[in-house]
């Protein structure tokens, strides 16, 4: 309760240093590259965003400026963009971020309302990363693959109240640095898709999953490729501090088992003293291993006959 009481005041902080301040709104009325300045408009008189001989703050320094897409608009990001301040994708939003990209951030990473970011490469770098911050929504989906690297001091999946939001991880080239606090909430989904040769682990000094908030853990093993007769273990989120007794997700749903040619079952674990969430992979068994079974079956069926004759 101490911890999610400190990430909560944190935020508030901000909203409450936010709304002391001006703010602007770049928002993106048409869709295609970021870089492209006549694809946004903003509520000012200043220059069209993203120029990048306007500093960030051009109205002062207590002045906040936001990105905005929204209202299914889709932006494309593959190289580096001008500083704001908070990036919010909304209603239905897309954005795109690839190899070369680069977003870096003040404040916050915001994705809400049934939007969607699809991150398979480049940099995205914020002081906190926020999936589903409104109630009761339909769905925030951000999906980091490839060569994607997040960096930031805080990731929050879902609302106190209820918005579904889902953090997708996709193969094993991402990289996830969260120096602060993971937390999973109220209709918030971890997802993992594992590539041929694993998964991405989610890096954070301390966790938060709300067990009593209905939160989910999805692992789809589809493509994994593991040796036959093994017992392999993945890290699917390395924490710092301890792991309290019990914080678990309340749900769990492992995927692709029965397409899986090379896996027999798999189990999810929490190591409570190192705050890890593992899961366990155990592969088909080898062949011969199926050969002295059926030996043994076969030994044990004459034996039962020649009692019984």
């Amino acid at each position: 309760m101490k911890k999610i009481l400190l990430a909560c005041t944190a935020i508030s902080a901000l909203a409450v240093a936010s709304a002391d301040a001006a703010t602007v709104q770049y928002n993106l009325t048409t869709s295609g590259n970021w870089n492209v300045a006549g694809n946004w408009t903003n509520n000012t008189t200043d220059a069209a965003y993203p120029d990048p001989s306007v500093p960030f703050d051009p109205l002062g320094a207590t002045d906040r400026v936001d990105a905005r897409i929204g209202a299914g608009f889709s932006a494309t990001v593959n190289s580096a963009v001008p500083t704001v301040d908070n990036l919010v994708v909304l209603n239905g939003g897309i954005l795109n971020i690839n190899s070369g990209a680069s977003l870096s951030l003040n404040v916050d990473v915001l994705v809400r309302d049934a939007s969607t970011v699809n991150h398979d490469g480049g940099t995205v770098a914020s002081t906190g990363f926020l999936l589903g911050t409104n109630a009761n929504q339909t769905g925030a989906n951000y999906t980091l693959s490839g060569t994607g690297i997040v960096s930031t001091n805080a990731i929050i999946v879902g609302n106190s109240v209820g918005s579904r939001a889902t953090f997708t991880i996709t193969g094993n080239g991402a990289t996830i640095n969260n120096a602060g606090a993971y937390t999973v909430r109220n209709g918030g989904t971890q997802k993992f898709v594992f590539g041929t040769s694993g998964i991405s682990t989610i890096n954070a000094t301390t966790m938060n999953l709300i067990t009593a908030d209905n939160i989910t853990l999805t692992i789809d093993l589809s493509n994994l490729v593991v040796a036959s007769g093994t017992t392999t273990t993945f890290k699917l989120i390395d924490g710092t501090n301890s792991l309290a007794v019990g914080e678990t997700f309340s749900n769990t749903n492992i995927l692709g088992l029965a397409s899986n040619p090379t896996v027999q079952s798999a189990a999810v674990r929490y190591d409570t003293t190192n705050a890890d969430v593992l899961l366990d992979v155990f592969a088909v068994p080898e062949p011969s291993t199926f050969a002295m079974l059926l030996g043994g079956l076969g030994m044990l069926t004459m034996l039962r006959r020649r009692r019984a004759a």
